[in-house]
């Protein structure tokens, strides 16, 4: 089993952010992900993606 996390949150900031998170395991493995808060700023254009 593979545990994994972030140490704290992700701020996106004014303008144009991008946050791609790709994660993968081997067949029949077990992946527990236990990101943090993502916290969009005011003025801030995130686009997120996340492929597993």
């Amino acid at each position: 089993m593979l545990r994994r996390t972030t140490a704290a949150a992700t701020l996106a900031l004014r303008g144009p952010t991008t946050y791609d998170v790709r994660l993968s395991v081997a067949e029949h493995a077990i992946l527990r992900w236990l990101p943090q808060s993502l916290i969009s700023a005011a003025g801030s254009n995130l686009r997120q993606t996340c492929t597993v």
